[in-house]
């Protein structure tokens, strides 16, 4: 009975031992968990408020841009469509991807009635000896294109509605970061002077 009731003591006492370890433990772990989530929660909020300033700043700096890009896009559609030069891009083959408003008066024909016609086709063959001819003026594009740098010329130019050519100046650039892909280029109606010169 003695033997008994000294194991039934240790079995109480192995079981208090075993709970109030199993507490400790549970109490340490707990406030671990506290502890790391605190200081885990604290690098969240204050990577979120520099995320937020991040994000805050990228858009001011991206209104500005687009604010500049806009100032810039419209001083360029003044300039563009406030000259009285036929100023236009032209595709890789020598196509009007654009024209502005001054076709209208020196050409008489719209911007829209140009976009996607050839420069050849405008270029007036046979005007004696004033005007270089299409053949040439390709030869020396292809050229010019090749070494990106201009190419000035004057040619007689076809004109809705007239029945004699008008002679322009001309000048293309080859232009571009990474090559010369853009071509641009302007024409104003040449002058005798011009012309004998």
């Amino acid at each position: 009975k003695a033997i008994e009731t000294m194991q039934e003591e240790n079995i109480v006492r192995a079981r208090r031992v075993f709970a109030g370890s199993a507490a400790m433990i549970c109490g340490v772990l707990v406030a671990l968990m506290i502890l790391f989530g605190r200081i885990v929660g604290r690098q969240l909020v204050r990577s979120h408020d520099q995320l937020e300033a991040e994000v805050k700043k990228r858009t001011h700096e991206l209104e500005e841009t687009n604010r500049r890009i806009t100032v810039s896009e419209n001083k360029y559609r003044s300039l563009v469509e406030g000259t009285g030069e036929v100023i236009f891009t032209l595709d890789p083959s020598f196509a009007f991807t654009s024209v502005n408003g001054a076709a209208k008066t020196a050409l008489r024909m719209t911007p829209q009635k140009l976009k996607g016609m050839n420069l050849f086709e405008l270029i007036h063959e046979g005007s004696g000896g004033e005007s270089v001819s299409g053949a040439i003026i390709a030869e020396s594009l292809a050229q010019c294109r090749a070494e990106c740098r201009p190419f000035h010329f004057n040619a007689a130019l076809k004109t809705a509605g007239l029945i004699e050519a008008v002679n322009f100046d001309i000048t293309i650039e080859f232009l571009g970061e990474s090559g010369c892909e853009e071509i641009m280029g302007r024409a104003v109606p040449a002058t005798g002077d011009r012309i004998s010169g």
